[in-house]
C-alpha cells in the first residue's frame, strides 16, 4: 500500500482533492475505489489508532491511503512511526509551519519522497537529508517541475507541465524531462503548486502523462 502525507492547515485539501479527481478517472487497473482518505477524521485519531487503522487498510488491500499532516497534530505525535512513501509540503509562510517547523523537517526527513514548494524558503532542499529523493516544484526555472505556459479557454485554463529533471515513480521507472498539458478549472489557478503538486504525486504513482492530459482537474 502506498501511504502519502500531504502537510496543510485545517479544512479541504486542494491538492488531495485534485489528486483523487485523478487517480479515480486514471486507469481502473490501479483499483482505486479503494482509495482511503483520512483527513476528516485525524484529530480523533491518537498515533497507535491511525497505525491499526492503516494496517487493516493494508490487510484489505487498499491501494493508496492519503493522509492529511496537520502541523499541530504532530506535536501530538499523531503521525509518529509512520512511514511515509510520498510526503508533501506547500512549504508557504502560514504561522503553523513556522511554529512547527522542526517537526516538519523530522517527518519530511523519515519518508521516502518529498515534494516541496521551490518558491518559499521555509522549509529548504538544504534542511534535509541529502539521501532523501526531493521534487521541488514552482515557476522558478531551478524547480524540478515548473510550468512553461499557462493559456486560457473558455471554461479551464491550460497549463504545460514542464519536468526538468528525472525523476523515479514509487515501482522505480524513471521518468525523463519532458512536457505535456494539464486542464484545469479557473477557481484553482490561485496556487499553481497545488497542481504541480497533484499531478506529480499521479506521476510517482505510476499514472501516465496521457491519461492525467485526458483529465480536466
Amino acid at each position: 500500500m502506498i501511504i502519502i502525507g500531504v502537510v496543510e492547515e485545517q479544512g479541504i485539501s486542494p491538492i488531495i482533492r485534485l489528486l483523487k479527481k485523478i487517480l479515480i478517472n486514471s486507469d481502473s487497473r490501479i483499483n482505486l475505489s479503494v482509495i482511503e482518505t483520512l483527513e476528516r477524521y485525524l484529530f480523533e485519531f491518537s498515533n497507535s489508532i491511525l497505525k491499526d487503522y492503516l494496517y487493516e487498510l493494508k490487510r484489505n488491500k487498499i491501494d493508496i491511503a492519503i493522509i492529511k499532516v496537520i502541523p499541530e497534530l504532530l506535536m501530538k505525535n499523531t503521525y509518529d512511526n509512520i512511514r511515509f512513501d510520498v510526503l508533501v509540503c506547500n512549504n508557504h509562510k502560514n504561522a503553523d509551519l513556522i511554529n512547527y517547523k522542526k517537526k516538519i523537517l523530522d517527518i519530511i526527513d523519515e519518508s521516502n519522497i518529498a515534494i516541496i514548494n521551490s518558491d518559499h524558503d521555509i522549509i529548504s532542499k538544504s534542511s534535509l537529508r541529502k539521501s532523501l529523493c526531493i521534487i521541488t516544484c514552482g515557476l522558478n526555472h531551478k524547480s524540478t517541475v515548473t510550468t512553461s505556459s499557462i493559456e486560457e479557454c473558455s471554461e479551464e485554463k491550460v497549463l504545460i507541465y514542464c519536468l526538468q529533471r528525472t525523476i523515479k515513480t514509487l515501482d522505480g521507472t524513471e521518468m525523463h524531462p519532458q512536457e505535456f498539458p494539464i486542464k484545469f478549472k479557473k477557481s484553482d489557478s490561485d496556487d499553481i503548486f497545488n497542481i504541480l503538486a497533484a499531478v506529480s504525486l499521479a506521476l510517482i504513482c505510476g499514472i501516465e502523462t496521457k491519461i492525467i492530459s485526458d483529465i480536466s482537474i
